[in-house]
């Protein structure tokens, strides 16, 4: 079983039995074991195998995988859900009552209770801190790139900048620490979710990378290992890929 929910904001991967290879997300991971376990650490020979849910923070170079059925939750730091968690300084397994929270809402979340996956993250969030903790607030002019390269990830960095009154580099930082990618590499994001979508209609991965703008089917190979730690065959083995808007 593999099922692939993927939304411009993160999204849902749950499969029942799975390994990606080292890579590193801008998004923050939680992974719910529900049967079974996880495994997770900095490389193949480092794994620290646990049955309670592990939280890796965005950025962190991990291998992950689950033997019995687990769930994937990804926390974009750009929207609410990962603003709220943005606080959490460092990768490890949660135990006791959060927990069990959490294994409760995947639950509920995979049953069908919760029919869209965005409540599913806002509650996991919330279960991971105060729920009363303010969310870091986005700065409006990367909110202006941000939505400039929504509707065009090709755009430019320097006219990017000059819109919101920045130098190249300057902009690049800000975006980098709201974002938690610089324009490019979130740029790069963008074409990887178009290609999936294709993928999702039934388009072949050569397609799909057409479609999405990349320079080759090898490019767009490299940007799924990239963020995703599995290549477009992966996806397209799932038995379901779902994009969320």
């Amino acid at each position: 079983m593999t099922t692939v929910l993927l939304a411009e904001g993160g999204g849902v991967h749950v499969a029942a039995r799975a390994r990606t290879s080292r890579h590193a997300h801008h998004a923050a991971k939680l992974l719910v074991p529900l049967e079974g376990f996880v495994e997770v650490g900095p490389s193949e020979g480092a794994l620290h195998r646990t049955r309670a849910p592990y939280w890796i923070v965005p950025d962190e170079p991990n291998v992950a995988g689950c033997e019995g059925l687990c769930a994937t939750f990804f926390f974009d730091p750009r929207l609410l859900e990962g603003r709220l968690v943005a606080s959490l300084p460092r990768s490890g397994p949660i135990e006791g009552r959060v927990a069990e929270a959490l294994q409760a809402i995947a639950r509920e979340a995979l049953d069908g209770l919760r029919r869209d996956a965005r409540d599913a993250q806002r509650a996991l969030a919330r279960a991971l801190v105060d729920a009363d903790a303010p969310p870091r607030s986005e700065d409006r002019r990367v909110r202006a790139m941000r939505e400039r390269l929504d509707d065009d990830p090709r755009f430019e960095l320097a006219a990017l900048a000059a819109d919101v009154g920045l130098s190249p580099w300057h902009a690049s930082r800000v975006f980098a620490e709201t974002t938690g990618l610089p324009p490019q590499a979130y740029a790069l994001w963008r074409k990887l979710l178009a290609g999936y979508a294709a993928q999702s209609e039934g388009a072949s991965i050569a397609t799909a990378a057409a479609r999405a703008g990349f320079a080759d089917q090898a490019h767009y190979a490299r940007t799924a290992r990239r963020f995703m730690g599995q290549p477009p065959t992966y996806f397209r083995r799932a038995d379901g890929v779902v994009l969320l808007r």
